[in-house]
């Protein structure tokens, strides 16, 4: 990518014509109005006249200034990801919040993830947008970025799934320096971080299916491109579908950013944060000299020893453990450096920074079990309620207590976190978590809530528990959710977890 990046702007800084000066610096949420008109519209190409109400821009004369320094034909068309994307690029958003949005734009079918093909058009389109608005751009060839396009997914896919997750665009980009070299020519006016997926509103079967044909048509280019294999032509195709599942990734052990590490990491971080993040400085004091490092590592070491799956260990391994761990949150400390003051940290940042150079699969996998950890903290928030609708399923909010401000989005990130099979419902083996709840409890919640008899709780049971919860709760539910997302605020680390390692591993 630093190649495509070098021949793009050419060491030069790019200087935005005063006809493009309406599309830049542009804040989130009119970007997102703009995507969610395009979700609406019934073509991938606009004239002059949709690209208007798309933008919602002052009237044709403003349009005709953009088409004109386009280069694009009075009564002609544009791809419309090439004006929006761009126009991404040089909004007024955070660096990281840049990338989750491109890459919602690019999940055409909001799976969380992204195909090849996917990855590829986006690309392109940003590409072909940028040599457009600038005219010192350099021009990149077809062949540079189809070499371009194989090389940072292979790079990003270690697992060879042949698809693409948010959380690993989120590892590349804050690791990658192509990616930085593309951006930072536009500086950031809004700290807001998103490191989540972007949904956008509205849709058309008709552009939905168009769509879906230009993603077969560039997969089959890209895959003749890289057919290394003697299979024939002719052979059929994978059925394609407007709304594909999320291709589940294929479970690695992780050997450095063990479960174990994870909760560590974990620990130290919330012991500062909050609102689902913590500033550069703040961090830095916190584990920047050697004592406040130790006594920070101590904590999490001993709220790890709480958890029924990290097993007993000795005072040996307890020092070798915290030894190698403090080598670790040095690196840290080294990389938060270049940082600001004010420059917000989020957990998954935090572990890029903890481990620089260890893949971003392993990365992914740590975040992962962070997202865990705190799932189960908020499960066991639930169970804690004295007077709720886990008690009683007769329990009306209205009449016994304060309703609460939880929707079906929070329920939803509870189940992406929680269930392990991806099946849509709760089992008693997936509550119970290798003892972090007990069997006798999630039997407990089964008998009030489970209202189809199927043994499990599905979404619409989950909803029903969840507005029945008092105040107290829904405001630990609430914060729990928000900072599954980046970390977590709460300086007592939940003695409960989930996940496939059960060992203690230096």
């Amino acid at each position: 990518m630093g190649e495509v990046m070098s021949v793009l702007w050419q060491g030069k800084d790019p200087v935005l014509p005063q006809e493009l000066q309406c599309l830049n610096d542009w804040p989130r949420e009119r970007l997102m109005a703009a995507m969610n008109r395009f979700r609406s519209q019934s073509a991938i190409a606009v004239r002059q006249a949709g690209l208007v109400s798309l933008l919602a821009l002052n009237g044709v004369d403003e349009c005709e200034r953009i088409w004109q320094k386009l280069g694009i034909p009075h009564e002609g068309s544009v791809d419309f990801l090439s004006i929006i994307m761009p126009m991404v690029v040089i909004s007024e958003m955070h660096y990281i919040s840049k990338v989750t949005f491109l890459f919602s734009i690019c999940d055409f079918n909001a799976a969380g993830t992204i195909k090849r093909s996917e990855f590829f058009i986006g690309l392109r389109a940003i590409v072909k947008g940028l040599q457009r608005f600038f005219d010192s751009c350099g021009k990149i060839s077809a062949e540079m970025m189809e070499a371009a396009t194989s090389e940072i997914f292979k790079k990003i896919d270690v697992d060879h799934s042949g698809v693409l997750e948010l959380e690993e665009i989120v590892t590349f980009g804050y690791r990658s320096r192509g990616l930085r070299t593309m951006l930072c020519p536009f500086p950031s006016g809004d700290v807001r971080q998103y490191e989540e997926l972007t949904y956008f509103g509205g849709t058309n079967r008709k552009r939905e299916l168009e769509r879906a044909s230009q993603l077969e048509r560039a997969e089959r280019h890209l895959q003749n491109k890289l057919k290394i294999t003697p299979d024939p032509g002719g052979c059929g195709r994978r059925p394609k579908g407007i709304s594909a599942t999320r291709k589940d990734k294929p479970w690695r052990e992780p050997t450095i950013i063990t479960k174990p590490r994870s909760y560590i990491a974990f620990s130290v971080y919330m012991q500062v944060a909050e609102n689902g993040s913590v500033s550069a400085g703040n961090l830095r004091k916190h584990i920047g000299n050697r004592k406040n490092l130790l006594a920070a590592l101590e904590q999490a070491y001993d709220h790890l020893q709480e958890q029924p799956w990290a097993g007993k260990t000795d005072g040996e391994l307890r020092t070798r453990t915290c030894s190698n761990m403090s080598t670790y949150l040095e690196t840290a400390v080294a990389e938060l450096q270049p940082l600001s003051e004010d420059e917000q940290v989020s957990m998954h940042r935090f572990l890029c920074l903890m481990w620089p150079r260890v893949s971003d699969k392993e990365v992914y996998t740590g975040f992962t079990f962070c997202r865990q950890f705190q799932a189960m903290a908020t499960l066991e928030e639930l169970l804690r309620a004295s007077e709720s609708a886990l008690t009683n399923s007769e329990y009306e909010p209205g009449k016994h207590g304060p309703d609460l401000d939880v929707d079906q989005d929070d329920i939803q990130a509870l189940f992406e976190a929680l269930d392990v099979n991806k099946d849509g419902k709760l089992s008693v083996e997936e509550l119970t978590a290798e003892g972090a709840i007990s069997a006798e409890e999630a039997e407990k919640l089964l008998r009030l809530w489970d209202r189809d008899f199927t043994g499990q709780l599905n979404k619409g049971e989950i909803l029903n528990i969840v507005y029945g919860i008092n105040q107290v709760v829904q405001r630990q539910l609430k914060n729990a959710f928000a900072m599954s997302i980046h970390g977590t605020h709460n300086p007592q680390v939940p003695q409960i977890s989930m996940g496939a390692t059960n060992t203690v591993v230096t």
